[in-house]
């Protein structure tokens, strides 16, 4: 029996012992254990989010792919998932394969530059056009010759010498009457020799024959003006009519019908503000042997106040046209009182070219500036241009002028009677 139970003591000591042994190896083990899975969670807790180590002051709790271990107490217990022994020392605790993703994509950036901006050299920029300020005035001359004296010569200098931006033009067939004028018009005949317009100085003249209808459509007209012919203007004697009608009649018998008719044409290309004017031109030089002069008796005075007598029976009382009438004839008979007496015309009966109805070139500036101070409302001393006349006779034909507009029925003596 004693041996049995020194064989039992026995027993049981080399159990404890082989126990404690166990114990022993498996704290060194367990020592090491904890050596490498501090240093794996170490790792992990740098590029594995599924690792989590917790490192307390007696435990201990690593959690790897879902299993876990703790330790409390220094005794050790192993979750039912671990169906292995422990890892064998120096066999370190596997870590997790897969680290925490890190961007493959770093953060996009533009592919597409900023746009720059490319300088160009500055180019100088053109300067505005200057806005013209100027009045404008339109005028036609219905007629013949005499309004080409007028406007021919020296108009568009004066115009521009006096403020404006001017366009004048003139329907002409040589010493037409009223009657002439009337039917060429209602026929919209081509027998006009030309159709002449001058737009700020510069000419646009035609080639040839022209019509009324072209030269009324062609601008938005603010004033068209008519005047006698130089063959029947006295009015009052008698021609035999020249359209079929077999009877002696007066010329302006014809100009109401004239008046109405371009104001009728006028209103079908949209022009119904236009006004009308009579260009009263100038009685003869004294010296002139025109036939038609035989009825004045070849009397310079007596044929001017012919023409204001009948310019004040048939034209005046004509509804349609403007009371005033553009004064040539007064501001010529004027110039002629000063010392240039009767030289305004073209020579007359002592010359081969024997004329003396027509305006010469200082009586074409005399027409012109009239024109002009009649339209525009100013004194022609007020838009002198240069010409190759003296200042004395400049300032003569500007007196003239200017009294004409002011006194139009009465002829006003020069004061520039004594040649310089």
């Amino acid at each position: 029996m004693k041996k049995l139970l020194a064989l039992l003591l026995a027993m049981t000591m080399l159990l404890c012992l082989a126990a404690c042994g166990d114990d022993s190896k498996k704290d060194d083990k367990d020592d090491k254990g904890d050596s490498t899975t501090t240093a794996a969670a170490s790792t992990e807790a740098q590029g594995d989010s599924t690792t989590t180590t917790t490192v307390g002051e007696s435990d201990a709790t690593v959690t790897e792919n879902g299993d876990t271990s703790a330790t409390e107490g220094g005794e050790t217990s192993a979750t039912q998932s671990e169906s292995t022994e422990a890892p064998t020392s120096g066999t370190k605790t596997p870590t997790s394969a897969t680290k925490t993703p890190t961007s493959a994509t770093k953060a996009p950036t533009s592919a597409t530059k900023e746009p720059t901006t490319t300088t160009r050299p500055t180019e100088p920029e053109e300067p505005d056009e200057p806005v013209d300020t100027r009045p404008t005035i339109k005028i036609l001359s219905i007629g013949h010759s005499f309004s080409r004296d007028a406007m021919d010569t020296y108009m568009a200098d004066l115009w521009k010498a006096a403020g404006y931006n001017a366009t004048f033009g003139y329907l002409y067939y040589p010493g037409a009457s009223l009657e002439r004028q009337y039917h060429y018009i209602k026929d919209s005949s081509t027998s006009y020799e030309m159709y002449n317009k001058c737009v700020d100085g510069k000419w646009y003249r035609s080639d040839g024959s022209a019509n009324a209808d072209q030269a009324l459509a062609d601008e938005d007209w603010d004033i068209v003006t008519f005047q006698p012919s130089p063959d029947y203007g006295k009015g009052t004697m008698t021609y035999t009519c020249q359209w079929g009608c077999n009877k002696a009649v007066n010329d302006y018998d014809h100009f109401d019908q004239l008046v109405r008719l371009v104001k009728d044409k006028l209103a079908d290309v949209g022009n119904e503000d236009v006004k009308f004017y009579w260009h009263l031109t100038w009685a003869f030089a004294s010296d002139c042997k025109l036939w038609s002069f035989t009825y004045s008796n070849y009397n310079q005075n007596t044929m001017y106040w012919d023409f204001i007598k009948a310019t004040g029976k048939y034209v005046t009382p004509n509804p349609y046209v403007e009371d005033a009438f553009i004064p040539c004839i007064t501001s010529i008979q004027n110039v002629r009182t000063s010392w240039m007496g009767d030289t305004f015309n073209e020579p007359g009966n002592n010359d081969p070219k024997a004329d003396g109805y027509h305006l010469n070139d200082k009586g074409d500036l005399v027409a012109a500036m009239t024109w002009v101070a009649f339209f525009s409302g100013k004194s022609a001393t007020e838009f002198k241009i240069n010409t190759k006349y003296s200042d004395e006779q400049y300032a003569a034909f500007a007196e003239a002028v200017d009294n004409a507009i002011k006194k139009p029925l009465n002829i006003t003596k020069s004061s520039y009677t004594t040649e310089p």
